[in-house]
Order: structure tokens, then sequence, then C-alpha cells
């Protein structure tokens, strides 16, 4: 595996992302996993049936991540690249921090999937990200993942207007965005016939139909032409039936729509130094449904409002008069000056402010 990063790397690849890193290790013992008590059949994951700890997570693992790093950081020696790992594990906070911590050289991240599985809850994702940013060294680069292919859509798990708020969110956080593809246009998930199932979870794997991941690994909505202009011939899985008002050619022509929210956020971001090398800050709002943080650095100064609520809500704020940059609505120019003071937002909408 070492000898496959410095082969990719003398081909100047310079990102890696390394598959169920944790299951990397098996127990040098080869003992069974235990049965978890806790487990009931037909009600939980057949995975959790047993508790992992022989086949997961080994203390080996860290010495072999750093193993890893240290190809990576040899080649940033002797390369004007700077390459960079980062590996795949579903890990709450302690697991992040060792993993984070494996690498001497700080090429390495564990991805951040917490975020995906949480209930919506303003105050769950506040509390979450506070407590991620202060278990983070200084040389610690966060990320946060809100879909991958493994995962329902957010558009299908949470809702088109939550995920608005959610890419703005991500976007104006500290550290990487991971955005899976399609995310930026709202594509939702498709149902697939029971014939047409490619993934060996729904065919015939130990979770049946319903666990099947095809619905979120339909073809790319281009246009809205037939096949969504993925292809001329039939794609092997089908296009949603949105694919004529959810598409890239349509969305990019419309400022209101999802891909332009992206866009803007993106853009923002690249030469935004509070974005890019600013601190991060939550803010106590009184209102429990408003996630408010401000980014700054000394030369600038965001406030990011993000409404969690499907009614008008309040926050009990006074930062004076600021710059609007943009809103999940689509609908207040950029640069406007806005008075931010016991602000009402509308239904899940959110706001970035420049001071």
């Amino acid at each position: 595996m070492l000898g496959t990063l410095k082969f990719w790397m003398h081909h100047s690849v310079d990102g890696f992302r390394t598959d169920a890193i944790y299951h990397l290790i098996k127990d040098d013992q080869f003992r069974d996993d235990p049965p978890n008590p806790d487990y009931v059949e037909g009600r939980d994951d057949p995975y959790n049936k047993y508790l992992h700890t022989y086949s997961q997570g080994r203390p080996e693992l860290l010495k072999e991540t750093n193993a890893m790093c240290e190809v990576l950081g040899f080649h940033a020696e002797h390369s004007e690249d700077a390459p960079f790992m980062i590996s795949e594990a579903y890990l709450g906070i302690p697991e992040m921090q060792k993993m984070y911590g494996a690498c001497a050289n700080n090429r390495h991240a564990p991805f951040n999937f917490n975020l995906m599985g949480m209930s919506w809850d303003a105050m769950r994702f506040k509390e979450f990200v506070d407590n991620f940013e202060m278990s983070l060294t200084p040389l610690d680069w966060p990320n946060y993942v809100l879909g991958n292919h493994d995962r329902p859509r957010i558009a299908s798990h949470f809702g088109q207007q939550r995920a608005r708020i959610l890419a703005m969110m991500q976007l104006t956080l500290r550290g990487m965005p991971f955005i899976y593809n399609g995310e930026e246009l709202g594509m939702e998930n498709v149902t697939i016939p029971k014939n047409k199932i490619y993934d060996p979870w729904g065919r015939k794997g130990p979770y049946g139909f319903n666990f099947s991941r095809d619905p979120e690994r339909t073809p790319m909505q281009w246009n809205g032409e037939k096949n969504a202009g993925f292809s001329d011939v039939e794609p092997w899985l089908p296009v949603h039936e949105n694919h004529t008002r959810v598409n890239a050619e349509l969305e990019s022509k419309d400022e209101g729509s999802m891909l332009s929210l992206y866009r803007h956020l993106i853009h923002y971001r690249e030469k935004s130094p509070a974005l890019l090398t600013g601190s991060y800050r939550s803010l106590d709002v009184k209102n429990d449904h408003i996630f408010a943080y401000v980014r700054e650095c000394e030369a600038e100064q965001l406030l990011v409002l993000l409404n969690f609520s499907d009614k008008d809500e309040v926050a009990a704020i006074d930062f004076g008069e600021g710059k609007a940059i943009c809103n999940t609505y689509g609908d207040v120019e950029s640069g406007a000056k806005k008075s931010v003071k016991n602000i009402t937002l509308r239904p899940y909408e959110g706001h970035v402010f420049n001071f």
C-alpha cells in the first residue's frame, strides 16, 4: 500500500482517500468479536449483532496510518506538491482525536461523518461543532461531510429547504467541506425497481432491498434531456423523473437555485480571509432554533445565522449594520446593508453578513 502511494504521487496525484481504514488491521490472535447484548433481531442493523472489538480500530492502526503519512511527508519534502490523505471511518470525537494524532506530520484527517445522522435540531448541531472544535489541536484541520454514496441524498433525508441551510453551514464552517456530487443541485433519491438494483447490499447482502444504496447513486443530472444528459444510452441506474427541473443547465441560469447558492458561497469562500483562515465562535442568541456563529480574523468578521425552524424566529443579537453576503432564499442583494439587531429569520432561512 505504501508503494501504491509512492506510485501515484510520482504521477502527480496529491490527494488520497483511504477506504474503510478502521478495518485495515485485524486482531493478531484471530479472536471472534463478542455478541452485542443490546442487539435485537429484526429491529437493529445486522452489522451491530456483534461488538467489533477485534475487527476494527486495532491499536496497530495508528502506527500504520503514520507510516502512510511518512510517505506523504517525504514526497512533500522533495516536491512542490503537498499531498494529503483523508480516511473513511465513522467515528465519534474521541476516536477522531486518535486518528488526527496518528500522523506526526499532520498530513491526514479522518472524515467527519457525524452530522449526517444527526436529528434536526439547531442546538445539537451547535453542540457537536463546538465540541469538535475544542477537541482539535492548532494543527488539526477540521472537515464536515453531509452526504456520500452510502447515505440518502441530503434533500431526501432533510428536505430541500433544510438542505439549503446545511449547504450554508458546511461552506461557512472552518476547514474542509466535502460535497457529494449532485448535492449542489438538490438531487434526490430515486426509487429503484427491485429488478434494477445492483448494489450487493440490496441484492444479496444481509440487509435486504430496503438497504440498497442505489437510490443515491443515480446519474448526475446535467440537463432536462433524455437520461439527464448523462449518456446517449440507458444508464446503469435510472435517472430521477425530476431531472427536467433539477439539473445543472437549468439551475445555472436561476439565481435562486440550489446550484447558485453553492456557487455564491464557494466563490466568496475562495477570497474570504475569515472563511479560509479565521476562527470559529458560536453565539447564544436566546433562541434554540437558531444556530449562530462568527468566523473572524484581523481582516474580516462574518456572522452566520441559520434558522432550523419552519416558522419565523428572532435572533436576540446586536451587531449593528452589516453587509449581506447571501441568504438561502436567494432574494437578498449581495452587498446590501442591513441592521442586524434582533433580526427576524424566515422559516429555514440562513444569512451570512460581513462587518
